[in-house]
């Protein structure tokens, strides 16, 4: 839901549905989020609504976290991988 109202510019209503879904992810993963795919995932849609709200810093540090964990995971020359490195800077 949060990734379809950011797509419709609705970055604000986005940013609460992205958010509770952060939270609902963390939750349920407790110790083991900083490795999950999920919440990187999460963080990768937060982040430009975070930046249309002014936010750029904020934004970098969810773009940057995703990086790691992607590049984790899949390699730092991964697509996904890349798209987030290109976005957070």
């Amino acid at each position: 839901m949060g990734n379809t109202l950011r797509k419709m510019g609705m970055h604000e209503e986005a940013l609460e549905h992205l958010s509770k879904a952060l939270m609902i992810q963390l939750k349920a993963l407790g110790v083991f989020w900083k490795e999950s795919l999920e919440v990187a995932d999460v963080r990768y849609h937060t982040g430009p609504c975070v930046r249309e709200q002014g936010q750029v810093e904020s934004a970098r540090g969810l773009f940057e976290a995703y990086v790691k964990t992607f590049a984790r995971v899949y390699g730092p020359e991964h697509r996904d991988t890349q798209e987030a490195l290109r976005m957070s800077r």
